[in-house]
Parts: structure tokens; sequence; C-alpha cells
């Protein structure tokens, strides 16, 4: 077992709403739980960029029993109009809603899009960037040049320790308690 780059306290049963109104604990408890949190918001441009490579995340990993959840942290846009948004740019579900951010605070989410792996029972493996397609605001190269997200549940799969557990994400603030 190689140690986690943190560990989440006690409130590891938090329970979050997807957009269809099922109850989800998006924090790993069973012993061969790992799952992929991906911090979101319909209204960020840097977030709907990386639409692509979050559908080809998930279906390179869901069948390798890599739970994803995407996260909307948008404290007041309607599940339906979420529903919307997820179909236009076809991401994976489910997508559960994080109004009030707890879940973001939890495991130190700040900007959408952030990602965060977790494995079972709460050690936080990697969180940060998907990739450096985004280097900096304003910024887009046309071609990802580091692969972060897919290195750090490489890493995990295989049993080995995460060579980069954090990489700073670049996009839009998560509001509220991001700063």
């Amino acid at each position: 077992v190689f140690p986690a780059v943190s560990t989440l306290g006690s409130p590891t049963r938090l329970e979050l709403r997807a957009l269809d109104g099922s109850v989800y604990h998006p924090i790993p408890q069973l012993a061969d739980e790992l799952t992929v949190l991906i911090f979101s918001a319909s209204d960020c441009p840097v977030a709907n960029g990386y639409a692509p490579e979050i559908r080809a995340i998930h279906s390179d990993y869901v069948d390798r029993g890599v739970g994803f959840y995407l996260v909307n942290v948008e404290a007041d846009t309607s599940a339906e109009a979420l529903s919307e948004h997820a179909a236009d740019y076809g991401l994976p579900g489910p997508i559960l809603m994080d109004r009030d951010h707890a879940l973001a605070a939890l495991v130190g989410a700040e900007v959408t899009p952030e990602a965060v792996v977790v494995r079972p029972g709460g050690a936080i493996a990697y969180c940060g960037r998907i990739n450096d397609q985004h280097p900096e605001l304003g910024v887009r190269r046309p071609v990802a040049t580091t692969h972060e997200l897919r290195d750090a549940l490489e890493s995990v799969l295989a049993g080995r320790p995460v060579a980069v557990p954090r990489a700073a994400a670049v996009g839009c603030f998560i509001e509220d308690w991001a700063h």
C-alpha cells in the first residue's frame, strides 16, 4: 500500500443527488473501489473544452473497474438545464450536484475542471488537472503534452505510487470557498 496524498476525515459517507434524483455516496468505501471525481460547471469554457477528454477517460477506465462521477458545482442551475448541458456535450453520468460545495471542500477541489482520484476509504491519490492542454488561463495547446489524470489512474491500478500526486488545475474558480 502506497501513501496517499491525503486522507479524508470521517465524513466520508457524504450523500449527493444526481441529476435524475438518485442518491450517491461518491467516496469509495469498499476495498476494491477506486473513484474519479471530476468537478465541473456548465458555464466554464475550460471545463466544456475538456468534454471530449472526459468522455475518452471515462470510456478507457470504466471497464477497468474505476467509478466515475462528474460533479457539478453550480449553486442554482436547475437539474433540467444541467441535464441538457450534459446531453449537448455528451458528458457521461452519473452527474452529481454539489450545490453547497461540500464534496469540493472535502477533497480540496478549487477550480473546474479539476480531477480527484480517491482510493478506497477516502485516501486521495491525485488531485489536479486532467492534462496540460490548458497550462494557464487563456492559453490552450492544440495537444496535451502531459496526462496527469491518466498517469495517476495507471499508477494506482498497477499498485505503484503516483509520480505527480498534485498538479495545479486551470479553469473557473469554484465560488464561495476556493480562494
